[in-house]
């Protein structure tokens, strides 16, 4: 068992994971509210306006937040994180009454190549309140601004205050220009960051401490120093409102102003985080379970048409029917005898058949326990 428990630590220390997964100024708009934002709010008012346009995106995996920004009729526009859905999932919108909506995509950034944003549309005969955006306010260091959103570990809306501590002149990846010191957790991923009018100048979606530095690149393929990396860790990003003229062009609320700005040119070649996440999407796969909800795991092993994946204990630990989806889709039914769990840690490996040929991780040499030290 020890034997086993090593080769978990070994195997576990090489995943990593970008925030997920894996940007600066501002903005009135018909359809708007504005009779809460003529002037600054008081931090409980902002609270009632985060609780009222915080809503929750549900998909088969983990979801995130979102901003009800707009309403024509019975439609509803959500505004949220490219990385926060996908195109081969189907979506729901939970709104702060705890109804639940189907949403289909109607228009989505890229979170590697161009603009984590995207915008989402569903029906409802009910009247819910929609953000304002920030159109002609400033943008500042030191400004106090408000994030919202669902974090992955609370049922509840978590509303944290700070400060905008940086304007990155560069977009990165992603799009990101607006640093601040507001705690965010996975989970809030879509949702608002507020002025203190109330208005909407950015969409959240970049924790602080990112695992890879890669993350932190510009999204014309340059990169920061390592001085500048270092300032940039200390803080959460958002992508910046106006952004939304480039994901969406032709949504009705986009300001005439909004649509002239151009988008940053990239190389052809791909970034080291492009290739990360390409890497990520073969070898990844999807744990459901009938009772137990679902979970993911990597592709660590092959022997013959057995293949090994490594994964948390928790995502397999009880007794049920669980079953493995891979990267093409397949699904496979997993036996409890093929199910291997460490003793002392939160890590198991599942074992799977199949004849299909699928891609296999390279496990890293790694020493959990180095300390890296400046020279």
């Amino acid at each position: 068992m020890k034997q086993f428990n090593s080769l978990i630590i070994a195997i576990l220390s090489t995943c990593f994971l970008l925030p997920i997964t894996n940007a600066a100024t501002s903005q009135q708009v018909a359809n708007q509210p504005t009779s809460l934002l003529a002037s600054t709010l008081s931090p409980e008012k902002i609270r009632q306006l985060a609780q009222a346009v915080t809503i929750k995106v549900l998909s088969n995996r983990k979801g995130g937040s979102g901003v009800l920004i707009n309403k024509q009729g019975t439609t509803y526009t959500v505004l949220t994180n490219a990385h926060v859905i996908s195109n081969k999932e189907s979506h729901r919108i939970q709104t702060p009454d705890g109804k639940i909506y189907t949403a289909t995509v109607i228009s989505q950034g890229d979170s590697l190549k161009g603009n984590d944003l995207a915008v989402l549309q569903f029906q409802s005969q009910e009247k819910y309140q929609i953000v304002a955006l920030a159109i002609t306010s400033e943008v500042s260091e030191n400004q106090s601004v408000f994030t919202a959103g669902f974090p992955e570990d609370s049922q509840e809306l978590v509303i944290n205050n700070g400060k905008i501590s940086l304007l990155s002149t560069q977009p990165l990846v992603g799009g990101y220009q607006i640093g601040y010191t507001n705690e965010i957790r996975q989970g809030m991923s879509g949702g608002a960051l507020l002025n203190q009018a109330g208005e909407l100048i950015g969409i959240n979606g970049l924790t602080n401490n990112a695992i890879l530095n890669e993350a932190y690149s510009y999204q014309d393929g340059t990169r920061p120093s390592a001085e500048q990396i270092q300032q940039l860790r200390q803080l959460s990003f958002a992508v910046p409102i106006q952004t939304l003229a480039q994901v969406a062009p032709n949504l009705a609320i986009i300001p005439p102003q909004w649509r002239n700005q151009q988008q940053p040119t990239r190389p052809a070649s791909k970034t080291f985080v492009e290739k990360v996440d390409s890497i990520a999407q073969q070898i990844t796969v999807r744990i459901d379970s009938k009772n137990n909800g679902n979970g993911s795991g990597v592709i660590i092993a092959k022997q013959g048409d057995t293949y090994y994946v490594a994964t948390a204990l928790h995502v397999v630990k009880n007794p049920d029917n669980y079953k493995i989806i891979a990267p093409d889709g397949k699904q496979y039914a997993v036996q409890q005898s093929n199910i291997f769990k460490s003793e002392g840690l939160d890590a198991a490996v599942v074992k799977f058949t199949s004849n299909q040929t699928y891609a296999v991780a390279r496990i890293a040499k790694y020493n959990l326990y180095y300390s890296w030290k400046k020279p």
